[in-house]
């Protein structure tokens, strides 16, 4: 079927083939919006449906009036390239808004030839209008469509994929690459091999169910990023389509869900800590726990729970845990000897500091001989302040050059504020318990008798030695008498 357009171009080249009196008549009866310029610009002939369609006399479009139908935003880039058509001599395609008779604007696209005249001189521009708006909303509104559908799948990291059951073959869409960080494998073996050992014999296995018996797929499994060795999850689902017994296809969509099963995977490790939190009492149990734990989640090669005095500038390893075989660093430190003035300024105001190369950064560049002995090539310094004031500092720490991810920042701020506040609860728990058997052992061993009352009885409730043998009565014998007895 040919376009209503060519129909409508070899119609106008028919009319203009016969005589004037022919043309006014046929050019009227044509439902086309049809058109004559001549060469001077100005319009020479219009059909009825012209006036129909826009609304105008005759008079109102001869000449140069036509120029007022157009969008003033579009009006003199299509008027300079209707007059350029009829000067060069050359045919006309261009697209314009034109107000419609109920005052709409309509996209029109005009489609103009040049005329000749029976003794071949060049009379000017015949051409048509075409409305278009229909299709330039539809294109639009699919754009918008796309550009919806293209920032729903980037922010839900979200990407497309397709098996060809008879080749195995796996096409991806074009943005996975960008989603995963790495290509995407275009075959079973490829794919496989990227799977994390502890998820390949499922997913294999679920995968190969749903090939062989036609039915859905949807799993959640890790892969290996094959350029950095970096885990992460996606969950992907898929659907047949085509007959059992034909070549069929098996297409799908594939999420990467790794921020999200992190932040899981964090806050239940938080929540273990949190259970250790209640059933640890001494600040040295918690350390050790805590930090063992901590440091074999993250995959650290040490951790540092260091204590701060600004005053003295001055940092203290308090506990540490670290790889066999390494230095211990448990000692009192300068902080201008490991770090810049501009990370100290950071770490002061609260901000977690992640150093990716020590040898490299700038911040620790100028001191990177004084890490060599301890093994460390890059470090996550997460500082707690109280009332204002930079106390404690928990450091974790890789042998090679790590890339530190937002999600291990937030958990090592997570981790520091709640160990700290942890820790200074153990920390007065056991000053008073050492204030009392302090108190007890003056109290017992006092050369003076000593007693203690309940302020609300005045009963005795509590007798030294010393008092028993200054009154003769035993200690049950004097617990619970009143002062004055």
């Amino acid at each position: 079927m040919e376009s209503p357009r060519s129909e409508q171009d070899r119609q106008v080249e028919r009319v203009f083939f016969a005589s004037e009196a022919e043309f006014r008549t046929l050019v009227d009866a044509s439902p086309a919006i049809i058109w004559f310029i001549n060469t001077a610009g100005h319009c020479r002939y219009i059909n009825r449906s012209y006036l129909e369609f826009f609304g105008k006399t005759e008079e109102e479009i001869t000449g140069e009036g036509w120029h007022q139908l157009i969008h003033p935003d579009e009006a003199a880039a299509y008027i300079a390239t209707v007059r350029q058509a009829v000067r060069e001599r050359t045919s006309l395609c261009s697209r314009s808004r034109m107000c419609r008779h109920d005052k709409q604007w309509r996209w029109i696209e005009s489609h103009g030839r040049p005329h000749y005249g029976t003794s071949g001189r060049y009379l000017g521009l015949v051409g048509h209008n075409f409305d278009i708006t229909d299709n330039v909303e539809g294109t639009r509104i699919l754009r918008e469509s796309e550009e919806r559908l293209r920032i729903a799948t980037e922010a839900g990291q979200i990407y497309t994929w397709e098996v060809d059951e008879a080749s195995r073959a796996i096409h991806h869409s074009p943005n996975a690459a960008r989603i995963l960080g790495f290509d995407p494998p275009q075959d079973y073996a490829g794919k496989a091999g990227l799977l994390h050992p502890g998820d390949r014999a499922a997913m294999v296995a679920a995968a190969e169910r749903a090939v062989r018996e036609g039915t859905d797929f949807s799993q959640e499994y890790r892969v290996i990023n094959p350029h950095t060795g970096e885990i992460l999850w996606v969950r992907s689902q898929g659907i047949h389509k085509g007959e059992p017994g034909k070549s069929r296809r098996f297409i799908g969509v594939a999420q990467n869900i790794t921020a999200r099963k992190r932040a899981e995977l964090n806050a239940t490790f938080l929540a273990r800590i949190g259970d250790d939190f209640s059933r640890l009492c001494s600040a040295t149990e918690i350390m050790r726990v805590v930090g063992e734990k901590v440091y074999r989640y993250l995959g650290l090669s040490r951790l540092t729970f260091v204590n701060i005095n600004k005053t003295v500038d001055e940092v203290t390893g308090a506990y540490e845990v670290h790889e066999p075989g390494v230095i211990d660093c448990k000692l009192a430190y300068k902080l201008q000897g490991l770090i810049s003035e501009n990370c100290c300024q950071q770490l002061q105001a609260g901000h977690t500091v992640a150093i990716d190369d020590i040898e490299t950064d700038p911040r620790t560049a100028h001191n990177a001989e004084a890490y060599r002995p301890f093994e460390v090539r890059s470090q996550l310094l997460a500082p707690y302040l109280s009332n204002g004031r930079w106390k404690f500092l928990l450091c974790a720490q890789h042998r090679q050059p790590y890339r530190w991810r937002a999600d291990e920042m937030e958990l090592m701020r997570e981790l520091t504020e709640r160990i700290y506040i942890r820790l200074e609860r153990a920390y007065a728990e056991a000053a008073l318990r050492q204030s009392e058997e302090e108190f007890r052992a003056i109290f017992e061993f006092s050369s003076v008798g000593k007693a203690q009352a309940d302020p609300a009885t005045g009963r005795l409730i509590r007798v030294n030695p010393k008092l028993c043998e200054l009154t003769l009565y035993s200690a049950d014998e004097l617990l619970g008498m009143q002062i004055h007895d």
